[in-house]
């Protein structure tokens, strides 16, 4: 991972995350239905973050 990232903190972003409920955002996102663009900046946020940590295999 770059920028000094680990496994455990790409996880504790995505797990903040998934409280505030960005998993919807994404699902609304990946629909067609229109987000906000603060909604949008977390969604994206997201797929980053779930990229990376799936990329960095930190889930095998």
């Amino acid at each position: 991972m770059s920028g000094g990232d680990t496994c455990q903190s790409v996880r504790a972003d995505l797990n903040r995350l998934d409280k505030e409920g960005v998993p919807a955002l994404v699902e609304r996102q990946s629909s067609g239905q229109k987000l906000s663009g603060a909604q949008k900046d977390k969604a994206d946020l997201y797929n980053r973050l779930l990229n990376k940590y799936l990329g960095a295999r930190c889930h095998v």
